[in-house]
């Protein structure tokens, strides 16, 4: 498995460059203090509400986070890149360094 450095501003080019529906592994500290350690993909699209059906509009999304589906809740998730320390995906170990 080969192992390279990012900066955070990389992680979301990292991610982009992760095949849609693709699972892997990211490692965030959350908003608490605490590490988490996620599975999750991109490109799940199966638990979007349709258009038709919103009821309010979504406001823009802060440019630092990255929203996934997590496989274990079942659900979409976002973290902060600036906080993430390790993605593992497609046999490469990308750990993060500021």
């Amino acid at each position: 498995m080969r192992t390279l450095t990012i900066t955070p501003d990389q992680v979301a080019t990292v991610i982009g460059s992760i095949p849609s529906g693709a699972f892997f592994t990211v490692e965030f500290t959350k908003k608490d203090g605490s590490n988490r350690i996620m599975n999750c993909r991109t490109g799940v699209t199966s638990h979007l509400v349709p258009a038709d059906q919103k009821k309010r509009e979504r406001p823009e999304m802060p440019a630092n986070l990255v929203t996934v589906f997590d496989a274990k809740a079942g659900n979409y998730r976002q973290f902060n890149k600036e906080t993430t320390k390790r993605i593992v995906a497609e046999h490469t170990t990308y750990v993060v360094k500021a």
